[in-house]
């Protein structure tokens, strides 16, 4: 008996891609409504695969939140970083651009892209 043991790769590599962006790509799921990022080819919440790409809101707050102090020579310590629920209810975890005694969950933040060395990436800044 032969057994096939491929499967689908659960994120879609452009999805990582964020060089001339100024918002992120998700998907919602046309069979529940759920919203994901990053891009992906399965939903998580039933499994299904009709999904289709949408822009993810720039803007959220804070719903959860770290801060490092120890990280690799490309990154200047302490920094912090979390989950950021954004306005149309997606949980993108990200580095924050800010004073870290600024920190605290509810901080209304906002998205910015970044060069860090040959790469784009987002961060969240706060608006306020």
């Amino acid at each position: 008996m032969e057994t096939n043991n491929q499967f689908r790769t659960p994120f879609r590599p452009e999805g990582f891609d964020f060089a001339g962006q100024d918002a992120l790509q998700g998907v919602r799921c046309l069979d529940c409504g759920e919203r994901f990022f990053p891009l992906r080819s399965v939903c998580l919440a039933c499994s299904g695969n009709h999904l289709e790409t949408i822009r993810v809101s720039t803007r959220g707050k804070i719903y959860s939140y770290t801060v490092i102090h120890r990280a690799p020579a490309a990154f200047q310590t302490p920094y912090g970083c979390g989950w950021v629920l954004t306005d149309d209810g997606i949980k993108i975890w990200a580095m924050f651009k800010a004073a870290i005694e600024k920190l605290r969950v509810g901080l209304p933040m906002e998205m910015t892209f970044d060069k860090l060395a040959d790469r784009t990436i987002y961060y969240f800044k706060p608006t306020e």
